[in-house]
Order: C-alpha cells, then sequence, then structure tokens
C-alpha cells in the first residue's frame, strides 16, 4: 500500500512544441475519510493554477487538475504538496498548440460509487478535453478510457487509483467515462482546452487576373 505521504512526485517530459500547456491531475484518498486537496503543485518549480472547476470531492477520494502555460521543455519533477498525510496519486498530460493567453475554456467534476466514472463538460468543436480519474482500489483493478478518448496514464498502488485521457470534442459537450473492474467510490474532473487556432471552414482564396505561381483560381486552403 502507498503511505501516507505530505508530498507525491511525478517525473515528466515535455516535448518541444510551440504553444505548450501542461495538465496534471492529482487524486488523493485517506483510510479514515475526509481527503484533503493539494496545498500547491509545481513542474520544475514553477507553480501550477488549479483548475477549480474540475474539483471534485467525495467522502474517501478527491480530484484536482492544474495547468501550467509554457512548461519547460525537458524531463522534471511534478511534486504535489499537501497540509497532512494523504494517499495520492498524480497524473500529467503535456500538449502543444493550445491558446496561451486563455488556455483553459471550462471544467466539470462528478463524484459516485459505481464501476462507471463520468462526467460531462462544456466544449467546442475541436477543444481538447483532459480528464482525471481517482478512485479507491484495494486489489489494484484497472481502469479502460471511454469510447473515444486516449488513455495517457495510469497508475495504482493499493488502495488508490488515477487514471488520465484526452479526447478532441465534436460538440458542445464531450462526456468523458471510465470502467472499472469494481464499484468503489470515485472522484474525476475534466477540462476543456482552446486550442491556439481553430479552423471551422475552408477559406477560399480569390485569384484575379495572372494566377500566382502558388494558387490558381478556386484553390481552396484547409
Amino acid at each position: 500500500a502507498d503511505d501516507l505521504l505530505s508530498t507525491k512526485t511525478l517525473s515528466h517530459t515535455v516535448a518541444t512544441g510551440a504553444n505548450r500547456l501542461l495538465v496534471v491531475g492529482v487524486t488523493s484518498h485517506t483510510p479514515a475519510g475526509a481527503p484533503s486537496r493539494p496545498t500547491g503543485v509545481t513542474y520544475d518549480s514553477v507553480a501550477m493554477t488549479e483548475i477549480t472547476a474540475a474539483r471534485g470531492n467525495s467522502t474517501d477520494v478527491t480530484v484536482t487538475l492544474w495547468y501550467l502555460i509554457a512548461p519547460n521543455v525537458g524531463t522534471a519533477n511534478i511534486v504535489a504538496t499537501f497540509g497532512a498525510g494523504q494517499r495520492a496519486q498524480v497524473t500529467a498530460v503535456s500538449l502543444s498548440g493550445v491558446d496561451q493567453s486563455t488556455p483553459v475554456e471550462n471544467g466539470n467534476s462528478a463524484t459516485g460509487t459505481s464501476t462507471a466514472p463520468s462526467v460531462a463538460v462544456t466544449t467546442a468543436v475541436r477543444d481538447w478535453v483532459v480528464d482525471c480519474v481517482g478512485f479507491e482500489d484495494p486489489t489494484a483493478d484497472s481502469a479502460a478510457a471511454g469510447t473515444g478518448q486516449t488513455e495517457r496514464g495510469e497508475t495504482h498502488d493499493a488502495p488508490h487509483g488515477a487514471a488520465t485521457s484526452t479526447e478532441e470534442a465534436t460538440g458542445a459537450s464531450t462526456t468523458m467515462s471510465w470502467t472499472l473492474d469494481s464499484s468503489v467510490e470515485w472522484a474525476i474532473g475534466a477540462v476543456a482546452i482552446n486550442p491556439a487556432t481553430v479552423q471551422t471552414s475552408n477559406t477560399i482564396i480569390p485569384v484575379t487576373g495572372t494566377p500566382s505561381s502558388q494558387f490558381t483560381a478556386g484553390d481552396v486552403v484547409r
């Protein structure tokens, strides 16, 4: 079983890319209930910002999501700090091509006891959605991401587990879901990430006179 710790550390690598964003999920659990959220999270010693709309608190499990604009490229530690000892898990997803002025559009959370954690978040077409689910995990059960989601990480240290995934939004609401092996208590949070540029329709470039060497009349740039 994992120990009650005041800090939880995860090594994470941020790849080279323009308009980077790091999204971190932190879940916590205590054997006597009343788990506490982190007092702070850092990446490479730089403080991250909590997405409070995605904060979820059940009786025994909590989930919080945090972000950092333009994280340093390379491998560094993510450190979650707690005011009291917790059983905690940390997940991380780093993205590129994200709006650097307003990277987070919406967030939401849900809690329950079942084999099917899920949460719906308001989205725009082509947003990226990142979620994190924390769950009681007495036997290191597995978590399977829902249809359309790509699992990005899963960690188990009985009696507590966590997983994270991403999905590209195709409409005004996106539901992130998981299937657990056992009916247990869980908390899930999800955030909609705003891309740097969104092309929602074809752009027609009118050409008059002599066509250039790059375009001919009626060309469409997608």
